[in-house]
């Protein structure tokens, strides 16, 4: 988990450097309430749902796979809807979307 969070603020020194819209998707190994998770909403906006499984793809019994996006105060992020997949065989997770508009 150290790593992780290790991870997070590098990640957020990187991104902070942009005024335009700045995305992170993928797995990022913990749930909803986690330090990690915690530690990445001060700077990033979740844009997918968190209540929907996304692990282990044939039955999914969790949420670890996430689309953010990074807060910034010259950049808005409105999502208009997002989703999770039902393909079972790319992937021990499940596939992600979300349909978003940005702006300044």
């Amino acid at each position: 988990m150290e790593d992780r969070i290790e991870s997070a603020k590098i990640i957020r020194e990187i991104a902070i450097k942009f005024d335009k819209p700045v995305f992170l998707a993928g797995d990022i190994n913990d749930t909803p309430g986690s330090d990690v998770l915690n530690l990445l909403t001060d700077d990033w906006k979740i844009l997918s749902n968190p209540n929907m499984p996304t692990f282990c793809s044939d039955k999914p019994e969790k949420c670890i796979d996430f689309i953010l996006g990074f807060k910034n105060s010259e950049v808005f992020i409105e999502v208009l809807y997002s989703k999770t997949g039902n393909e079972t065989l790319a992937s021990d997770h499940l596939p992600l979307w979300a349909n978003i508009v940005t702006g300044k």
